[in-house]
């Protein structure tokens, strides 16, 4: 798994998950009322923020980093992947849902949080069907008795295994060995996250929601939940797709006009994605990614993401020569009929989302990500 893990885009996410999923955007379009103190509930998710090597994955330890940005006691987190830019992610604590490198959920760095070991949770810290189905969602807990609560001002690091469900039940080395070029196939980044929702619990029992956008980086994704207004919306479309749609594109690539208001500036994201490994190692994985192939996004892994910050004049702009569509930077690759899910670098699967951001606070959004518009090479 490039240490990493996913889901078989068919699993429909549970009723829990998909309402954390309809809470992250509802919340950006309304601020949440806060308590009579004027205290203001916070938090930024960081997952591989820095990171430019789209080849890495959130295994390694401190990859999400939750912070307390706030002036309020966090006492519960929850992160639901369902919306993915890669809908084929999912957590693998067990080592069923991917390749057989597993890692459950570890603390890697706590400034005296108060996090409950999901051991002595009285919650399910893994939300999904488990076992080689994975989990689309994650639940870790605080306890303000233990070192007084997640304070303001304090950061969680931790890391968990995360894989491709398409990969369900593989063995890491001849998956990576059946691979081309050659690639950590079971890894997830944080980039391949984007759209992912995250809900934050304030003492005070009110919330805070967001979701994960773009750093500008080839594997990091960052997100802010707050009880501040956020509502700044961007419009995209694609070869006139609305986001939310699928669509098709052909050489030269596609037509991306965006809009959002005056004096904003839009970051717009193109993913393009592929099928890892190219050749099946055995006749079950290949009816798995056979599976894959037919998904309105077929893609189970990141080869390159392109950005373009834009500063908006009122006016819709057109940002398509802004992209190449005419193959990858750093990789060489094509079609090859003997390798049954290669394809050429000019026709890659593309994931395209945006969101107004603020540069003035790290470039963390200000507005609801765009749902992706999925393209594919007709």
């Amino acid at each position: 798994m490039r240490l990493r893990s996913r889901m078989m885009f068919w699993i429909l996410p549970f009723a829990m998950l998909a309402f954390l999923a309809t809470l992250a955007r509802a919340e950006y379009l309304k601020a949440r009322p806060t308590a009579s103190t004027g205290a203001v509930g916070e938090a930024v998710l960081q997952i591989m923020s820095d990171v430019d090597n789209v080849q890495k994955s959130n295994y390694g330890k401190n990859s999400f980093r939750l912070s307390n940005t706030g002036s309020k006691k966090i006492v519960e987190f929850q992160m639901d992947v369902s919306n993915a830019l890669f809908p084929d992610s999912v957590f693998d604590p067990e080592g069923l849902a991917g390749d057989s490198t597993a890692k459950p959920l570890q603390i890697n760095t706590d400034m005296a949080t108060g996090v409950i070991p999901l051991t002595m949770s009285k919650k399910k810290g893994y939300i999904g069907k488990g076992g080689n189905k994975g989990y689309r969602g994650l639940r870790i807990a605080f306890d303000m008795n233990k070192d007084e609560g997640f304070n303001p001002g304090e950061m969680l690091g931790f890391s968990i295994d995360m894989d491709p469900n398409s990969i369900a039940g593989t063995k890491k080395k001849p998956l990576d060995a059946a691979s081309f070029p050659r690639w950590d196939v079971g890894g997830v980044s944080g980039a391949e996250l984007i759209g992912s929702a995250f809900v934050v619990t304030f003492a005070d029992g009110t919330k805070a929601s967001g979701q994960l956008f773009s750093t500008a980086t080839q594997a990091g994704s960052q997100g802010i939940a707050t009880q501040q207004p956020r509502n700044l919306e961007t419009k995209i479309t694609v070869n006139g797709v609305k986001p939310g749609n699928v669509g098709s594109y052909r050489k030269g690539g596609p037509r991306i006009i965006v809009s959002a208001p005056s004096g904003q500036k839009v970051r717009v994201v193109v993913a393009k994605g592929f099928i890892q490994p190219v050749t099946a190692y055995d006749k079950k994985l290949h009816k798995q990614l056979e599976l894959l192939s037919k998904q309105v996004f077929p893609a189970n892994n990141a080869v390159e993401f392109q950005f373009a910050d834009v500063q908006m004049t009122g006016k819709a702009i057109d940002v398509s020569d802004k992209f190449d569509f005419t193959g990858a930077k750093n990789f060489d690759f094509q079609r090859d009929s003997s390798r049954p899910f290669s394809v050429d670098e000019d026709k890659l699967s593309l994931a395209i989302v945006a969101a107004v951001i603020d540069p003035d606070n790290k470039d963390l959004v200000l507005g609801p990500v765009t749902k992706p518009v999925y393209l594919t090479f007709k």
